[in-house]
């Protein structure tokens, strides 16, 4: 065998390796998310009973996990179930979050299955998953621009029925001052007329 079919012998078997150990990690990190969901459908008493109001409280505060993270792989095992994080890998999920429809789902498991194929059984990144939910589920993207213009119009409009609330307050606050005066006044009328008597 020749030194270079050696060596590329020993390249391939390092990258196998490196390979499945990012398969071992892959399946933990779903294992690890579904099991903080576990623990969420099964044991939130305790978690009150320990001062958590809620978990998203308790990842912020055990520092498990980032909790916008979990909502997402939540939100994503909802649409294509369990089965199918422990085959894809939870970055894949996370990101299946923003699928929206079934047949998209579909489309979106094949295609990561695909890509799984071409790169030694590894699950994508959740970079390389948003590219190909692009890729499978396009969304017509608003551009910034007129997004931004769209929130300050209604910012604007917001502010001026805010601004009309407060005249509004302001008038009723300044007609009852004015029936206070006037019953004050008015009580005071009456105390001299008793007085007088």
């Amino acid at each position: 065998m020749s030194a270079a079919a050696n060596h590329q012998q020993k390249l391939d078997a390092i990258i196998s390796e490196l390979a499945k150990l990012r398969l071992t990690r892959e399946r933990a990190d779903a294992v690890f998310l579904l099991r903080l969901r576990e623990v969420e459908n099964e044991h939130m008493p305790l978690l009150r009973q320990n001062g958590h109001e809620s978990f998203e409280r308790f990842l912020k505060s055990s520092k498990l996990c980032d909790p916008a993270r979990y909502r997402d792989f939540v939100a994503g095992l909802n649409k294509l179930g369990e089965e199918q994080a422990l085959a894809l890998g939870a970055d894949a999920i996370v990101e299946a979050a923003s699928l929206t429809s079934k047949a998209a789902g579909s489309k979106y498991v094949t295609a990561i299955e695909a890509w799984r194929e071409q790169h030694r059984g590894v699950a994508p990144t959740r970079e390389t998953s948003a590219k190909i939910l692009r890729q499978v589920d396009p969304r017509e993207e608003e551009p910034k621009a007129i997004g931004n213009a769209r929130r300050q119009d209604d910012l604007r409009i917001r502010c001026a029925e805010l601004e009309q609330l407060v005249a509004q307050q302001r008038a009723e606050l300044m007609k009852l001052r004015k029936e206070r005066d006037e019953l004050k006044a008015r009580c005071v009328q009456l105390s001299k007329e008793r007085g007088k008597k």
